[in-house]
């Protein structure tokens, strides 16, 4: 399934801090967005589903080339709806997958997950990023920290574990969304 020793890449800056700080205030200002809904068992945050279709395809343009560039060539066919995701102090979202058989029962699968960092470094502290993959540091330790910058962008592949640590002090705020297409073969 993974053409590639990459098992995930970051766009620096990609975003910019304008548009980082637009999507956070329409996140908190539209009338079309949904209330905040909170995490699932193994995760303690808040997040609602954007409507902004803009920002699709914006996102689909660092998937494509995440996508080609890690040589991975995940055939989707769309993204999934985006959250806004609040993660305050405490909250976390422990090891997980993002890849779900069947997602839409007409046997479509989660590709591709993404993490649009939004907030600033000083605005939180913990947080971070850690994902099973990638080169490790040291011997038996498969475990690659990823620290984002506001306006970064995170791309990979949904099958590969990850979590994001608990904040220790602040507001984290992020999107997140998958691609999704075709079942495995």
């Amino acid at each position: 399934m993974l053409n590639s020793t990459w098992y995930y890449n970051i766009y620096k800056e990609m975003l910019s801090h304008e548009d980082c700080d637009n999507i956070i205030e329409e996140a908190y200002e539209s009338s079309e967005a949904q209330e905040f809904v909170q995490g699932t068992e193994g995760a303690n945050y808040n997040y609602k589903h954007l409507t902004d279709n803009d920002l699709y395809g914006t996102i689909d343009k660092f998937v494509a080339r995440a996508n080609n560039e890690c040589l991975w060539r995940f055939n989707y066919e769309f993204i999934e709806p985006l959250k806004f995701v609040e993660y305050a102090t405490g909250h976390f979202h422990d090891w997980h997958i993002d890849s779900h058989n069947n997602l839409t029962g007409i046997g479509e699968q989660r590709k591709h997950t993404i993490i649009v960092q939004l907030s600033d470094e000083n605005e939180k502290t913990g947080g971070h990023i850690n994902i099973l993959g990638g080169l490790p540091r040291n011997e038996n330790e498969w475990n690659s920290e990823i620290f984002l910058s506001k306006g970064d962008v995170l791309i990979f592949p949904a099958f590969i574990p990850y979590k994001v640590n608990v904040i220790e002090g602040g507001l984290q705020r992020m999107l997140t969304g998958h691609t999704a297409g075709p079942a495995w073969c």
